[in-house]
């Protein structure tokens, strides 16, 4: 693989550094990199290109605050698109009829060998409003991604032009380069398109700021609709529906690190996701006696995992089926997953990553429906008690924890910021040392016991 680097971008305008930081924060939360590639916050474009050139990467990718990625295979297929039309860059290429093209500085990779080819030219606008440049004129596709500005691609044209420059167009420079040399630029594919998207923080504060300090949302008008929407179907909605939210398929991996209190698990707590806390039992070995406790700020989610536990028999062949069946009596209710990935794609993902088989995982379910299950609602955010009581009790048990994001989600990062969240988490740590139970945690890829003291590490 290619040694890559992610460059969050820090080109926020509004004198808000309260609403800057928590836009930094659910930026860091929100983009989903290959877990092996640096991300670190920048802002300035031009500079930290030359940094991560001698530092040796092969790759950069800019990806400005607000701007958000679903899936690592965005940028992986960045790099595989520009590979396969030999383009030094993959950007929102913007190019208004009777004006020179820009870029979109919201998101883009550069191939950095490329850019040293051409000279290094400056991605930052560097001329003032009122001036003139020459540049070799462009040719373009026809076809557009959308309106009459966004072209597949665009070329070098057979002659020069003096073009006047405007300050809110990125990128003209190294366009100009790029197609002095020869190279055709392509415009960012569908394919990553639809796994991403960008709330545009500089043109929208009111609207955000006002969902940051209230939870609420303006009234639709025509100038906020797009950013509205996007708003509303992304970080709102996940902050909306906290509590009536199901995660039928989850997607966190079992992580391959030691606990402190091995053997088989008496008590086994976890949140209401998808199968983890089965497949953590096969990881982690049980015996009939053993407690699973659901504890979770979903009732819809805890449902749901009642209805699979005594209406399936672990056939993941017919999960579809049966998940379909409990969506149709609650309609009222979220269903989030990785949706942009095929459903049995997902599965074997996750089955991949336990080392089991469809019909192991079938037998394993057996035995899991005989064992004594338990389901809580509660806001761990708020109110560790119920945790800490069951955690304290038994004190003799073998007790494995799973919070997963309970303590840093999307809409926390904004609302809330990581400060709280994490202040949050450390009184979860020492109500349970406090408590003198024995315990494993696992929470942010990460195994906590008693004997751990620092957490500062993790933010």
């Amino acid at each position: 693989m290619t040694k890559s680097i992610v460059l969050l971008y820090n080109n926020i305008t509004t004198n808000d550094p309260d609403y800057t930081d928590r836009m930094q924060g659910l930026t860091e939360f929100c983009v989903n990199a290959p877990s092996d590639w640096p991300v670190i916050t920048i802002t300035d474009i031009d500079t930290s290109l030359q940094w991560s050139l001698q530092q040796g990467y092969e790759w950069a990718f800019i990806n400005a605050l607000g701007h958000m990625v679903y899936s690592p295979q965005a940028f992986l297929d960045s790099i595989a698109e520009c590979e396969k039309y030999n383009s030094p860059i993959l950007c929102h290429i913007i190019h208004i009829p009777g004006q020179y093209p820009g870029i979109d500085n919201q998101f883009f990779a550069v191939n950095l060998a490329q850019w040293q080819s051409v000279g290094c030219p400056a991605f930052q606008p560097q001329l003032n409003k009122t001036e003139n440049f020459k540049a070799l004129t462009v040719n373009r596709s026809t076809e557009n991604f959308h309106d009459d500005y966004t072209p597949l691609w665009i070329a070098p044209g057979t002659g020069e032009q003096f073009y006047t420059s405007h300050t809110d167009v990125f990128g003209y420079q190294a366009i100009d380069a790029y197609l002095r040399a020869g190279l055709t630029i392509r415009n960012i594919p569908n394919t990553v398109r639809n796994t991403k998207y960008h709330l545009y923080p500089n043109n929208n504060y009111e609207l955000i700021n006002t969902f940051r300090l209230t939870g609420g949302l303006l009234p639709e008008t025509e100038d906020n609709k797009y950013p509205r929407q996007t708003l509303e179907s992304t970080v709102y909605a996940e902050y909306a529906y906290l509590k009536s939210t199901i995660y039928p398929l989850n997607s966190e991996s079992l992580i391959n690190m030691p606990r402190k209190h091995t053997g088989a698990v008496d008590h086994l707590i976890g949140v209401a996701g998808g199968f983890k806390n089965v497949l953590l039992l096969k990881n982690l070995d049980f015996h009939t006696d053993t407690v699973v406790t659901y504890m979770d700020i979903s009732q819809a989610a805890l449902d749901y995992q009642m209805y699979i536990a005594s209406s399936w028999n672990g056939n993941l062949d017919n999960y579809w089926r049966i998940f379909t069946s409990f969506e149709s009596q609650y309609s009222n209710y979220k269903y989030a997953w990785r949706n942009w990935n095929d459903w049995n794609t997902e599965i074997d993902s996750l089955l991949a990553d336990a080392g089991i088989t469809r019909s192991e995982f079938q037998e394993l379910w057996k035995e899991y429906q005989n064992l004594e299950l338990e389901f809580v609602c509660a806001d761990l955010l708020e109110n560790t008690q119920p945790l800490v009581e069951r955690v304290q009790a038994n004190p003799d048990w073998t007790k494995y924890i799973w919070i997963s994001n309970a303590y840093d989600m999307a809409w926390s990062r904004l609302l809330l910021g990581k400060e709280y969240t994490s202040a949050k988490f450390y009184q979860l740590l020492k109500d349970l040392n406090a408590s003198g139970a024995q315990y494993d945690l696992e929470a942010f890829n990460v195994i906590f016991n008693q004997d751990c003291q620092d957490y500062e590490f993790l933010f």
